[in-house]
C-alpha cells in the first residue's frame, strides 16, 4: 500500500469499543484498542493515500439475544 500510495484497511470492533459494560473489561479494552489504533493509523497514513476505517456492528436479533432480552 505504501509503494502504491493507495489502499484501504477495515478493522472490526463492536459496540463495546465505545461503551463500557460490567464483567467485560478485557473485551471492552480490546475493542477500545482496535478503535484507537484505527483512528491513529487513519491520521498517520492519510497523507500516504491509505484509508483506515473501523466497523462496529451492533446486535443481530438471534435466539440468544432474544433470551437475554427476556431475562432483562
Amino acid at each position: 500500500m505504501f509503494a502504491q500510495w493507495k489502499g484501504c484497511i477495515i478493522n472490526i470492533s463492536s459496540i463495546w469499543g465505545s461503551a463500557a459494560a460490567p464483567k467485560r473489561a478485557v473485551y471492552c479494552a480490546s475493542k477500545w484498542g482496535v478503535e484507537g489504533l484505527s483512528k491513529v493509523l487513519a491520521i498517520e497514513w492519510a497523507s500516504k493515500g491509505i484509508r483506515v476505517n473501523c466497523i462496529a456492528p451492533g446486535y443481530t436479533y438471534t435466539d440468544q439475544i432474544k433470551e437475554l432480552i427476556e431475562r432483562g
